[in-house]
């Protein structure tokens, strides 16, 4: 039912088109007969145009698991009753509708994130996160178990597996969370994606393998390459969590084979967040690569700035004085500013990161008239669903 508004107290149903089938205790989508209609086939869409309908399906001879709103087939949030995580689990492993196999996961990882940050929340912060988040329950092997299963379907496509693979953003996160604290909501996640690293290492090396191609091969644009090119540098960057000197090895290398800017900036981006001789390695061979193509140096100061490692206002602070970034031109201020301001130090426990963003709108509101913050929608998120620790920082800041 649609609610009322201004104007229109009462509205009537609105149609719904609710694609569905029906998963066995193996995942494999079940023959559906419809009461009324007889066999549909495994996938039907049914008509919800009333405040309430009910349909019955016949000779199921297991108890199904409900694959519910296929292919996102109405843009609506649906709520399932009785949804264990087993059968989200079921399905993230095994679901025949991309749709429905990614939203499963998503669900998945959003739970386990939100029972690990309450956790961590409330425990002693003197007690390592890692022992906070293990003492919870850590990351299930169920969910671990799912998560291989997908990363092995030789029916996926590549690029859903990369999709599947990711975990929900910070902001999405921060939004689900009453006076969220950004730097544990950061730090939590980041833990669980260094225990799939951890527990699936052989699984996400044998997918840079399989999608990888030998050093010097031209580049190719095509759905197929494309594909290749997400899964293998999505895999990367889950193992780039763990901070293992072989994986900052091999991230170098692939920094310096790659023979396009995709492959060459997914290797940056996980080096960047680590303190490493290899780092400030690729950080220079890239910048005298590029020096004189100022747009692809946008890149360069946008990878720097969001980097995740503690202190790096430090760094951004300095690139402000470097000859590649002119504070004049939006564009190096949107890559920098809103670079960091994505960033975990934007949430520094000392107000430094929304100190920092202040200056920087003050100083170029005054040079050029443009606004920074503004462009950014996700920004305004950030500045209002903070713990009070945070509110008080970033209270200061709106006025000046």
């Amino acid at each position: 039912v649609t609610p009322p508004t201004n104007g229109q107290p009462d509205k009537l149903p609105v149609l719904i088109p609710l694609k569905v089938g029906l998963l066995g205790p193996d995942g494999q989508d079940l023959p559906l007969h419809l009461e009324g209609k007889g066999s549909v086939g495994s996938s039907t869409v049914l008509r919800c145009d009333a405040e309430h309908n009910s349909f019955t399906f016949t000779d199921v001879e297991v108890e199904p698991v409900p694959s519910l709103l296929r292919g996102f087939s109405a843009p609506v949030k649906l709520q399932v009753t009785g949804q264990s995580d087993d059968h989200l689990r079921l399905m993230f492993a095994h679901d025949s509708d991309p749709f429905n196999r990614w939203e499963a996961g998503q669900r998945l990882y959003m739970k386990l994130l939100l029972q690990l940050y309450q956790a961590a929340a409330g425990a002693a912060a003197s007690v390592p996160l890692a022992e906070r988040c293990a003492a919870a329950g850590g990351v299930p092997g169920e969910l671990v178990a799912a998560f291989k299963a997908v990363l092995e379907d030789a029916e996926l496509d590549g690029s859903f597996k990369a999709m599947a693979m990711r975990l929900p953003s910070m902001a999405e996160i921060v939004d689900r969370i009453d006076e969220a604290d950004p730097v544990l909501v950061w730090q939590v996640r980041q833990y669980v994606y260094q225990q799939l690293a951890q527990q699936l290492r052989p699984e996400l090396e044998g997918a840079i393998k399989a999608n990888d191609v030998p050093p010097g091969t031209p580049y190719e644009f095509n759905a197929q390459q494309c594909a290749r090119r997400h899964l293998r540098n999505m895999s990367a960057s889950v193992l780039g969590s763990l901070e293992a000197p072989d994986v900052q090895e091999q991230l170098l290398r692939r920094f310096r084979e790659a023979t396009n800017m995709t492959d060459r900036m997914a290797a940056l981006t996980v080096l960047c967040d680590t303190a490493t001789p290899g780092r400030e390695q690729a950080l220079q061979e890239f910048y005298e690569a590029n020096k004189e193509k100022p747009l692809v140096l946008l890149k360069w100061l946008a990878v720097q700035a969001s980097c995740a490692l503690p202190g790096n206002i430090a760094r951004v602070r300095a690139l402000m004085e470097h000859p590649a970034f002119t504070i004049t031109t939006p564009n190096c201020c949107y890559s920098l500013f809103l670079g960091f301001a994505r960033s975990v130090n934007f949430h520094a426990a000392d107000g430094s990161g929304y100190e920092f963003i202040g200056d920087s709108v003050i100083k170029v509101s005054r040079r050029s008239g443009q606004t920074v913050v503004g462009a950014d929608p996700d920004i305004h998120m950030r500045l209002t669903a903070h713990d009070p620790p945070q509110q008080q920082h970033l209270g200061h800041q709106p006025a000046r």
